[in-house]
């Protein structure tokens, strides 16, 4: 069934292409609140397209929803006799929001007093979207506001239970939009989160995410003490000898990476939304000529292959 759910004009209106009058338009804010709406608008330019033949096939949330919604995300679900959608709806242009996403910064890492207030009071004082950048600092800060080396300690307050399950539950709600709007270094916090309060098998899934970024900052950081200049011909045949005995990939044809992604594959799939997040990561990462894997990718036709094969792969995974 074809529709549309649109952010304009400060509104969420849309239209639905069927001939049934008792179609249902419901959606549900941060705080459950449920709006519902009916197909009562006309649609001429849907019709003139000839993608439905039912004029009043609009809707809209006109004088239903707060003044401003900009920022904030909604649960949908657009049902009647014959059909039953669900989504995420991002309220926003999500480039803009992303700048604003990663600018945002409570700097003063003593202040606590972002623990007090309720998830009511946090998110009908901010844009959604902002109001979860402030959950997740102000439980990082519950976890290890106080750390150093080798042990975590953080400024723990009555609400972090609650918040962690708000957070986890949001995120997984919401993933459709939060994975379009947030960069990568902000998905990578959301992993650190999942690390920090997650179940066992959760902690460990993301854990081996963030191990990932690790590795690739560790490695970009080469570029803070040597100039990286390439060879006038790559060493196609044979490994480099690294410390402890270990060796480079062999860029004629090496199965490592395909262990390591066969291995990743299998045990993510214990936590689907660590899965589908390190998804996100991976396919930015590959998409990126800076990256690690894509400086393996465009020296070795076998890596090419390979990698070509988990894009295709991560990107059905997503779409499931």
């Amino acid at each position: 069934m074809k529709y549309s759910l649109d952010f304009s004009n400060k509104n969420l209106s849309g239209w639905v292409a069927t001939n049934l009058h008792d179609t249902s338009i419901d959606i549900v804010d941060s705080s459950n609140n449920n709006f519902i709406t009916g197909l009562d608008k006309v649609r001429k330019d849907v019709v003139s397209k000839g993608i439905c033949d039912n004029e009043r096939c609009g809707f809209s949330f006109s004088n239903i929803l707060k003044k401003n919604i900009e920022g904030d995300i909604f649960s949908f679900n657009i049902h009647n006799a014959e059909i039953n959608i669900i989504g995420s709806k991002f309220c926003g242009d999500k480039e803009k929001w992303r700048l604003i996403f990663d600018d945002f910064q409570v700097s003063d890492r003593n202040d606590f007093t972002i623990q007090d207030c309720s998830m009511g009071e946090l998110f009908n004082s901010h844009p959604d979207i902002i109001a979860f950048k402030i959950l997740m600092i102000r439980l990082r800060r519950g976890k290890r506001s106080f750390s150093y080396r080798g042990e975590f300690k953080g400024h723990e307050y009555p609400l972090m239970q609650s918040d962690w399950e708000f957070f986890k539950s949001y995120y997984i709600k919401h993933f459709d939009s939060l994975s379009k709007i947030l960069s990568v270094r902000s998905l990578w916090s959301v992993i650190d989160t999942f690390v920090d309060f997650g179940s066992p098998i959760e902690k460990s899934c993301a854990l081996a995410i963030s191990n990932y970024m690790y590795q690739e900052r560790f490695a970009q950081t080469y570029a803070q003490v040597f100039e990286m200049v390439p060879l006038q011909e790559a060493k196609m045949k044979g490994q480099a000898p690294y410390w402890g005995g270990m060796l480079s990939n062999n860029l004629t044809r090496d199965d490592a990476y395909d262990v390591f992604m066969t291995k990743n594959i299998e045990v993510l799939e214990y936590a689907p939304i660590i899965k589908k997040t390190f998804a996100v990561i991976f396919l930015e990462a590959i998409n990126n000529s800076y990256s690690i894997i894509s400086m393996n990718s465009s020296n070795s036709m076998y890596f090419k292959a390979a990698f070509k094969f988990y894009k295709n792969y991560f990107s059905d995974y997503l779409i499931k």
